[in-house]
């Protein structure tokens, strides 16, 4: 980068041009501002279910998260993500889970509007890493439902 290579440090590059590069890989990247996204009518009226009541790569039961949140900026700088099918449960242990492959981020229902929709924006984050291939991060429970869905569709 030529900022870099006249000196500039990382914060005077992300100050005057938005880019930066990722701590753990090193692989530049942008922020959305997610201050202004709202979840959608749709989305705080869209029911609930079990998890065993869904399968990841199918659509019954979710919501598309175009429908589902309110972010032009998000839609504009990654216009496929709108087709992520957004699914609200019931009896999750976790706040939520994106699962690599199968284009779904799981809310748990049992939480708060205003953590609902934090929740929703950082499994966001962790399909954004999956698409960029940037470092991301993860725990148990996501690996528990990934060989779940797996071991239902065998």
């Amino acid at each position: 980068m030529q900022m870099e290579s006249e000196g500039k440090t990382p914060e005077q590059i992300r100050l005057a041009t938005g880019w930066f590069k990722g701590p753990y890989d090193e692989r530049l990247r942008f922020e959305v501002e997610d201050k202004s996204a709202k979840l959608t009518k749709d989305f705080l009226d869209m029911p609930s279910r079990s998890r065993h009541e869904v399968d990841p790569m199918l659509s019954e039961g979710s919501i598309a998260l175009r429908d589902a949140l309110d972010h032009p900026e998000l839609f504009n700088a990654y216009p496929e993500i709108g087709s992520v099918k957004v699914f609200k449960l019931n009896d999750d242990r976790s706040l939520g889970a994106f699962i690599p492959g199968s284009n779904a981020i799981f809310l748990n229902q049992n939480q708060p509007t205003k953590q609902q929709k934090s929740t929703l924006m950082h499994e966001i984050q962790h399909w954004i890493q999956d698409k960029e291939g940037f470092a991301s991060g993860g725990n148990n429970e996501v690996a528990e439902i990934g060989r779940a869905s797996c071991r239902e569709r065998v």
